[in-house]
């Protein structure tokens, strides 16, 4: 049993949670990219990447090639514990 019904059970999920944050995504290839989240479309994260020699840019990036997300604890757990209230 989860201590808290924001705990997200997919990558889709966590995505969803973490928009407007910083991470790091694995993709299937191996390859990993520093991303801020936009939004989830349906299975499409859309991200912004910086460091491009054009400036900042969108990224579009299909939900089924990412493998892992990376993400600092501190931003996790503010988003996860931010609605919970507990039910004593």
């Amino acid at each position: 049993m989860s201590f808290c019904t924001n705990t997200p059970g997919s990558i889709k999920e966590l995505l969803e949670l973490l928009i407007e944050e910083e991470v790091t995504i694995v993709l299937k290839s191996g390859e990993t990219e520093c991303v801020e989240i936009e939004a989830v479309v349906g299975n499409l994260l859309v991200a912004t990447i910086e460091g491009h020699k054009c400036g900042e840019r969108f990224k579009f990036i299909d939900i089924c090639c990412i493998c892992a997300v990376i993400v600092e604890c501190e931003d996790i757990l503010e988003n996860i514990l931010r609605d919970w209230k507990c039910k004593c």
